[in-house]
C-alpha cells in the first residue's frame, strides 16, 4: 500500500558553503565547549544567522531553512559533532531551545567622549567577526550586574561608574533576548585588557559612521576595507544606537539653550579661534565665556590649529639653528649681512639667547622659504652634532 503523507523536501546545501561555515563557528571552539551541545547549538544558530544574511542575500538560489533544519544538517554532515554518538538530533535541539528562553544575553553598547566611536569586540570562535561584549545571565543575576561582568571579562574595563541602567538597547534573534546598556563617556586612550583566555582576540574602536546598517550596506569595505559581514552580529543594532545618539545631542542642545541668561547680551561673533567683541570689555568677555562655552567642535577645531601653529612655529626655529650650525661648521663664507635696527626683546622667550643686534639671512633649507634674523650666539662654535640626526628631525618636523 502506497504511503500518500508528503514527504518534508530534502534540503540540500553545498559542501562548499557548510565547510565554510563549520571552519568560521564550529571547528576552532575549545573542546569543552565543542563537548557541551547546548554551547554548541549557539555556535549553529550563529552560523545559520550568516548563512541567511550573507550566503543566501548573495545567491538566492541556496535553500531557505529554519535553524533546525540547518542543525540537523550540519550533524548529518559533521557526525563527530554530536555528542554522546548517535543522540536524537531533535532531544539535542529541543534542550537547547528551552536552555535559551530562560537565558537571556546581557553586555553594552560603549561610546567615547563625543559618542562618534563606539567599543567592539573580536572573538577567536567567530572569525573575522566583531561585535558588543556581552554575555549570558547567571542564575538570580541581576542584568546590570551580568553587563558589566561580562564587559569586564570581554575588555578588563568596569563600566558601573559609567552605566545608566534605564538607558539600553534590545534585540530578540529567533526567542532570545539581548539587552545592551549604554556606557557613555569612556576616553578613547583607555587600555583594554581581556580577562578570558581564548574568547577575545581583539579589542578597538571603530567610527559609528563606518559601521553597516544593512547586510549590502559597504560603508565599511570603503572606509575600513572590511565586508559587511565583519559585523553581521552588530547590524541590527546600529540604526538604533544612531538614533538614541541623535537624541542624546539634541537633548543637549536643548539644555545648553535653556541654560543661557534670559536677560538680552551683547553678541560675540565666534570665526575659528578669532573673537570679535561688540562693545564687550575683556572682563565681560570671560564671563559671556564661561557661562556660555563654545560649542566643542569648535573648541576641537582651535586647539587642532593652535597645535599645527606651534608645529611650524619650532619646525622653523629648528631650521633656523641647524642653518646656523651648517654655516659655521662648514667654513663657508656667509651672504652679505645686512644691519638690522636692534628690536626689542623683553617679550620674547627666546631673548636670552639672541644679541641686541642681529642679521638677516633668508634660507632655502627645508620645504619653505624661511626669514631670520639674529648674530650667531659663540656658543654654537664648539657645539658637535651629529648631522644625519638633525636632518631626521628637519624633514620630520619641517612644514
Amino acid at each position: 500500500m502506497m504511503d500518500n503523507r508528503k514527504r518534508a523536501p530534502v534540503i540540500v546545501i553545498s559542501n562548499d558553503v557548510l565547510d565554510d561555515l563549520c571552519s568560521r563557528f564550529l571547528l576552532n571552539i575549545p573542546g569543552p565547549e565543542k563537548d557541551d551541545m547546548v554551547r554548541l547549538c549557539f555556535q549553529i544558530e550563529l552560523a545559520h544567522w550568516f548563512y541567511l544574511d550573507f550566503y543566501r542575500t548573495e545567491n538566492q538560489d541556496l535553500p531557505d531553512c529554519r535553524v533546525r533544519d540547518f542543525a540537523k544538517i550540519i550533524f548529518e554532515n559533521y557526525p563527530f559533532l554530536l555528542k554522546p554518538t548517535g543522540a536524537n538530533i531533535d532531544e539535542v535541539i529541543d534542550r537547547w531551545r528551552e536552555y535559551k528562553r530562560s537565558v537571556p544575553t546581557y553586555g553594552a553598547v560603549i561610546l567615547d567622549e563625543t559618542m562618534d566611536h563606539v567599543l567592539l569586540v573580536q572573538g577567536f570562535v567567530v572569525k573575522s567577526s566583531w561585535g558588543f561584549p556581552k554575555g549570558k545571565v547567571n542564575k538570580n543575576e541581576k542584568a546590570e550586574d551580568c553587563a558589566a561582568r561580562e564587559v569586564l571579562e570581554e575588555t578588563g574595563f568596569n563600566i558601573k561608574p559609567y552605566m545608566n541602567t534605564t538607558e539600553y538597547v534590545e534585540q530578540r534573534f529567533n526567542e532570545q533576548l539581548t539587552r545592551l546598556y549604554y556606557v557613555v563617556g569612556v576616553p578613547c586612550m583607555t587600555k583594554f585588557s581581556p580577562k578570558t583566555r581564548g574568547e577575545i582576540k581583539s579589542v578597538e574602536w571603530f567610527n559609528m559612521d563606518d559601521l553597516p546598517c544593512h547586510k549590502k550596506d559597504m560603508t565599511p569595505k570603503q572606509n575600513l576595507s572590511m565586508a559587511p559581514n565583519n559585523f553581521f552580529m552588530v547590524i541590527p543594532f546600529v540604526a538604533k544606537i544612531r538614533k538614541w545618539i541623535a537624541g542624546q545631542r539634541n537633548r543637549f542642545q536643548k539644555t545648553q539653550k535653556s541654560s543661557k541668561p534670559s536677560t538680552p547680551v551683547k553678541k560675540i561673533h565666534h570665526s575659528g579661534s578669532n573673537h570679535k567683541l561688540e562693545g564687550l570689555s575683556k572682563a565681560q568677555f570671560e564671563h559671556l565665556s564661561s557661562t556660555n562655552p563654545l560649542p566643542v567642535v569648535n573648541k576641537k577645531e582651535d586647539s587642532l590649529r593652535e597645535a599645527e601653529r606651534q608645529r611650524q612655529y619650532f619646525a622653523q626655529e629648528n631650521n633656523l639653528q641647524l642653518e646656523k650650525i651648517l654655516r659655521i661648521k662648514s667654513g663657508k663664507s656667509s651672504p652679505q649681512p645686512q644691519k638690522i635696527q636692534p628690536r626689542n626683546r623683553s617679550n620674547s622667550p627666546h631673548h636670552k639667547l639672541s644679541s641686541p643686534v642681529g642679521y638677516s639671512y633668508v634660507s632655502n633649507r627645508g620645504r619653505g622659504r624661511i626669514l631670520y634674523s639674529e648674530a650667531m650666539p659663540e656658543c654654537w662654535k664648539n657645539f658637535q652634532f651629529d648631522l644625519a640626526s638633525l636632518q631626521k628631525v628637519i624633514d620630520e618636523f619641517t612644514p
